[in-house]
């Protein structure tokens, strides 16, 4: 993305990545992402950020504070401590800007990837808030964290599909790659509101054939499914 594209929409001038792949990021005084704790320095251990200057009237709302010692090839090395300690340089990492009537958020780095393989459920948290801030969602939830959903469509019908690993009991078997979920925690009552501007839905049931009683009001569809074991399909036609 050409720097002109990068001032003009995101607001930030790049200035190339930085040649270490481990830092950290912590939230800014401007605390619209409420993700990370100000008090929480969460490793990006495979990210490269990218390292940019502000333009216009951007809002910094992460921090990237940078290794103790940054590795420069064939100058400057590294110790132990350097590796897993935060130094006292921070950068802008994250920021919002205006633009037209919307808003655009900017991640220095991949955080998506980062919390897919290590599973910082700070980072999970920040990418929702940015979501959030910029447009309303279109299904709004009171599931738990360990409840993931995904929407598609097929055949004309909606449908949501829940997975909880809420996990109740593990065992160990090298065989299977590491621990193996032998139990999962159900989850009870779990709220749905879906934006809907359609006519009413003719059913909304479960994937055994259960009906589930729904509200259409003010252009949200909303129901609640009883219970959750392990995975689930609701089916809206």
């Amino acid at each position: 993305m050409k720097d002109s594209l990068l001032s003009d929409v995101m607001g930030i001038r790049c200035r190339g990545m930085l040649n270490y792949k481990k830092s950290f990021i912590t939230s800014s005084d401007n605390r619209i992402l409420q993700g990370i704790d100000p008090r929480t320095h969460v490793m990006l251990r495979e990210c490269y950020p990218e390292r940019f200057d502000t333009v216009d009237d951007v809002q910094i709302i992460m921090l990237s504070e940078l290794p103790a010692t940054e590795v420069i090839m064939k100058e400057r090395n590294f110790s132990y401590a350097d590796d897993v300690a935060p130094g006292p340089k921070k950068e802008p990492f994250a920021v919002v800007h205006a633009y037209g009537e919307g808003k655009c958020v900017y991640f220095g780095g991949n955080i998506g990837k980062e919390y897919g393989v290590y599973g910082h459920p700070e980072l999970k948290n920040a990418f929702a808030c940015a979501v959030k801030l910029c447009a309303e969602p279109p299904i709004r939830t009171n599931a738990p964290s360990c409840v993931e959903l995904a929407f598609y469509r097929k055949a004309g019908d909606h449908i949501l599909h829940f997975m909880n690993y809420a996990i109740g009991q593990l065992k160990s078997t090298n065989r299977a790659g590491g621990y193996a979920a032998e139990q999962a925690l159900p989850v009870h009552d779990i709220n749905i509101s879906m934006a809907w501007d359609k006519k009413p839905p003719v059913h909304v049931r479960l994937e055994d054939g259960t009906d589930i009683p729904y509200a259409l009001e003010g252009g949200w569809l909303s129901f609640t499914v009883p219970k959750l074991e392990v995975h689930l399909l609701v089916i809206i036609g």
